[in-house]
């Protein structure tokens, strides 16, 4: 297993939006710093130079041909494409001034198909019913040889001898081991909505890197045409929640898998943060204590964890600062501010703390297999984490209901595995639930019913 080193300030990190696309379904490598990118809506295919992002294509070819369709794949001199349930070809030598597709396999009774990578000996598929598939090429028999956890499967790219395989809905990326046939890890995406997968050689980052598609939602500004100028925000939602607009791009993947911790971290960002507090006395408070004396003002700190890093900590304001920890708070560290005197009539204060942080993605590798129930010693250890808070609704009936059915399907030990029992939760959750975006928070109850 390879990954590639973070560095935030690589100039390789950056995004390319290919020029007047819809909707981004598939990617592919064409060869070094160069992949071929299609439009599901519009049939569209464009080449792009990651070094000197710029995109041209000089073939011809009929656009029917790439409508609708869900993956696309180079290898060999050849271009792969799936629709429905069908893989087509075509040849991409670049004598060939046109491409002309053909028909090459047609998988029955397993779906449409979602993904497609091609390697010497094997054409690997999957499904929209999360199935993976390996098609012989010289026989063209079909096996089965495993399934995804996730529930929007995308798209698929063979790396490093392993496949991976992109989930829209979970924003992931699962690795899949060709010897077990098992999910070994998985990669949490930067951005939502990932739709395609491809492996090609960098010259600027000088190695081989992931480089994922995305097509989410999005809105655009434009101007109306009136005689008095005039802006208008078109949103990306239409009358039955399609998409009217769509932020199309390409981003690298850049990830490292940590054993020992048992996590994958991915994409990192330097975040910088600020607390700064303001000490300015209601008028009847400094009425009623003109002055305060040896006031010590603790505000916590951002903690490290598998996930992010305290890079730097500076003071704001001329109060001193010391760092204390709170060994009973999992040793949590706090600032702590020292103030000998101040004036609450006449004194305005500020002090604080700026802070940069270097940050992740973050994906746990849970073995299944090994999970159980919390013991009643560890579900008092952290019962602090299952208090029943304000909009969780715990205690109705109709949630707990919910939840006696959301795992009612689970057989043998499945009952007791509480990884399993929070994946049928989140499952059904999918089924039932449409997520929307609103100024206002409903409690769960209100949510299911």
């Amino acid at each position: 297993m390879t990954s590639v080193d973070h560095d935030t300030t690589s100039a390789w990190l950056t995004p390319y939006r290919p020029l007047f696309f819809e909707m981004l379904a598939g990617i592919t490598r064409i060869r070094d710093d160069c992949v071929l990118l299609s439009d599901s809506s519009r049939g569209l295919l464009t080449e792009v130079n990651l070094k000197s992002e710029t995109e041209q294509f000089s073939k011809s070819y009929s656009v029917n041909d790439y409508a609708d369709v869900s993956s696309i794949c180079y290898a060999d001199g050849k271009l792969y494409s799936t629709y429905q349930n069908k893989v087509y070809v075509a040849n991409y030598h670049e004598t060939d001034d046109r491409l002309k597709n053909t028909l090459l396999l047609t998988v029955r009774d397993r779906g449409d198909l979602t993904g497609i990578a091609v390697t010497e000996q094997t054409i690997y598929l999957t499904t929209d019913q999360q199935l993976i598939l390996a098609c012989d090429r010289q026989t063209e028999s079909i096996t089965e040889i495993g399934t995804t956890p996730g529930k929007g499967i995308d798209d698929l790219c063979y790396f490093n001898g392993d496949l991976f395989v992109v989930d829209s809905k979970e924003q992931t990326v699962y690795c899949f081991d060709l010897e077990t046939n098992t999910i070994i890890y998985e990669i949490l995406t930067p951005f939502d909505n990932p739709t395609g997968i491809t492996a090609v050689y960098s010259t600027k980052a000088k190695q081989e890197v992931l480089y994922v598609a995305y097509s989410r939602p999005s809105f655009e500004v434009y101007d109306t045409g009136d005689s008095e100028f005039q802006l208008q925000i078109q949103t990306h939602y239409g009358s039955e929640r399609e998409w009217t607009v769509a932020d199309n791009f390409i981003y690298p993947l850049v990830y490292k898998l940590d054993e020992a911790h048992k996590t994958v971290l991915s994409n990192g960002v330097l975040v910088e943060m600020y607390y700064v507090e303001k000490l300015y006395a209601l008028p009847e408070v400094a009425d009623a204590h003109p002055s305060v004396e040896n006031l010590e003002w603790k505000i916590s700190l951002p903690m490290n964890s598998d996930r992010q890093h305290l890079v730097s900590l500076e003071k704001i304001g001329g109060f001193d600062m010391a760092i204390e920890e709170i060994a009973e708070e999992e040793h949590r560290k706090v600032a702590v501010f020292s103030i000998p005197k101040l004036d609450l009539h006449s004194e305005r204060r500020i002090f604080g703390w700026k802070a940069t942080v270097h940050m992740f993605g973050i994906r746990h590798c849970l073995a299944q297999e090994t999970a159980r129930e919390l013991t009643e010693d560890e579900r008092l250890q952290f019962s602090r984490y299952l208090k029943n808070e304000d909009q969780l609704d715990m205690d109705r009936e109709s949630v707990q209901k919910a939840a006696k059915d959301a795992v009612q399907h689970l057989k043998g030990s499945d009952r007791h595995n509480i990884i399993k029992k929070a994946e049928a939760i989140r499952d059904y959750i999918y089924e039932k639930i449409t997520y929307r975006m609103d100024s206002y928070s409903d409690g769960t109850a209100d949510v299911l019913r």
